[in-house]
């Protein structure tokens, strides 16, 4: 389970990290879009890698699916239109974060058609797609490879 994963990366890789993290001077601002099922437990682990390194500010936004209805909660099912619509009246972040599950499989367009590219360009912000894995998780809140 991804909340074992990102508890177990942490501890196992603090110092590394922090060393990769050492160029970087100013707070890394992130923002985790998510579907309502995962809202809390996103949070839960976004707090605890913030705990963890204090150059890290993250904020959980969930993004209500209103393309399919309100009644689908899960992430995979949000589009690129709901996330726009969504976002654009927050201050977002250089930097926002979404499951990769939210695009169609090997490409970066949404289930409306919407590129990641128009998504970027009507927020004016970086999105950066995450897979289901601890550490993918943890390394792309960071901003390590």
């Amino acid at each position: 389970m991804i909340i074992d994963k990102v508890h177990t990366y942490v501890e196992k890789n603090l110092k590394k990290t922090n060393k990769k993290r050492k160029k970087y001077k100013n707070k890394r601002k992130v923002m985790i879009a998510t579907g309502v099922a995962a809202t809390e437990v996103l949070r839960d682990l976004a707090c605890y890698v913030e705990t963890h390194f204090d150059f890290l500010e993250t904020e959980i936004v969930t993004v209500v699916n209103d393309f399919f209805g309100e009644t689908i909660t899960v992430s995979g099912l949000i589009t690129g239109g709901d996330l726009i619509k969504q976002l654009s009246n927050r201050n977002v972040p250089e930097i926002v974060m979404i499951t990769e599950n939210m695009l169609r499989r090997g490409e970066t367009v949404f289930l409306d058609n919407v590129t990641v590219s128009d998504v970027e360009e009507k927020l004016k912000t970086k999105i950066v797609p995450c897979g289901d894995s601890g550490a993918e998780f943890v390394n792309k809140l960071l901003g390590v490879d």
